[in-house]
């Protein structure tokens, strides 16, 4: 009996075993493994670990949420509102400060070019002057519309800031901020 109970006690194990994954990620279950998203045409300030940019991402349902962790293979770019499809991958066993989830890009469905105004909400060291002129955390340089509004925020910098922005003519240009809120 001992040696029968031994012997099932092995099969589960090599079984289970087999059923493992042989990296840290493990597929994500049901409706979650896959998902469409629309990636805004700009970034916002964001805590993560520190104070970074995060993409805004709205799902199929409409909602909205700050995208912390990025999409593996899916390269950002300022003023190009996106349609993915992205691939969810659950992290079996994520860092303390990072994410349970990895995004992988599957396949992008639209691109467009979006040069809508939007709102940016800052914290007070999110504005910082570099050696290029103003930035936003020293990511992504800034310029203003006018040198009175250069001038009025100088002024509040250091203090939570609402301003409404659009981002430049070409991915790479300087998002331009034209109005204090």
């Amino acid at each position: 009996m001992r040696a029968l109970t031994s012997l099932i006690l092995i099969t589960l194990a090599s079984t289970l075993a087999a059923c493992g994954t042989d990296g840290d990620t493990e597929p994500g279950t049901g409706p979650e493994d896959t998902a469409r998203l629309e990636i805004a045409h700009y970034l916002v300030p964001c805590v993560g670990v520190d104070r970074q940019l995060c993409m805004l991402s709205t799902d199929a349902d409409g909602a909205q949420s700050l995208m912390y962790e990025g999409v593996e293979g899916f390269d950002f770019e300022w003023g190009q509102r996106t349609t993915i499809d992205v691939r969810i991958e659950q992290i079996a066993n994520p860092p303390a400060d990072g994410s349970s989830r990895r995004l992988i890009l599957e396949d992008i469905v639209q691109s467009k070019v979006d040069r809508t105004a939007f709102d940016l909400i800052l914290e007070g060291g999110d504005l910082v002057y570099t050696a290029h002129g103003l930035s936003l955390l020293g990511l992504i340089d800034v310029e203003c519309a006018t040198v009175e509004l250069c001038a009025s925020i100088r002024s509040q910098m250091g203090n939570p800031l609402s301003v409404k922005a659009r981002a430049g003519t070409a991915p790479d240009d300087p998002i331009q901020i034209f109005r204090v809120m």
